[in-house]
């Protein structure tokens, strides 16, 4: 019995200092809709077209959605929304496009409740559709979507 009321007023205590951090960080209950939403932080979506020939497209995304569409558009475009902490590397090399991105961890991000939206979270490739491509996605924690692309590939791979 003696733990249980330890236990309780332990939690009791915590649930105190996260409601204080809350209020400190700024909660209004007239915006808490707003208040969990971080998409100001990813900044403008940036853009990166290539119009040399690619025969695979590779990606290897951290915490990224991919979403593939076909474009009548005579080139491939990547579009995606960057956040301080990622480390984004698109390069073209051997008829290869690859996409990377990683996060670097923040060891005092215990007490941040904002999220991104979807749309902010989602990488967005364009890609024309009489291309006839090798597709090989990996996302640690995102979805992948090939519903709008391209209605051919030589082959898919997704690890997700």
């Amino acid at each position: 019995m003696k733990f249980l009321s330890k236990l309780i007023t332990l939690i009791f205590f915590i649930g105190l200092i996260l409601t204080i951090v809350a209020f400190a960080s700024g909660v209004n209950f007239s915006n808490l809709s707003t208040y969990f939403v971080d998409d100001a932080a990813y900044g403008d979506p940036l853009t990166y077209e290539t119009t040399t020939t690619i025969d695979t497209i590779h990606t290897d995304l951290s915490t990224r959605h991919v979403i593939i569409e076909a474009t009548t558009d005579d080139h491939i475009t990547v579009t995606y929304h960057s956040h301080e902490h990622d480390t984004w590397t698109i390069d073209e090399s051997n008829g290869t496009l690859n996409i990377e991105q990683s996060t670097r961890p923040v060891f005092f991000n215990w007490f941040n409740f904002k999220f991104a939206s979807y749309e902010i979270m989602t990488v967005t490739v364009e890609v024309p559709s009489s291309w006839i491509l090798s597709y090989d996605f990996s996302s640690d924690t995102g979805d992948v979507i090939y519903t709008e692309g391209p209605s051919d590939a030589n082959s898919i791979a997704i690890d997700t």
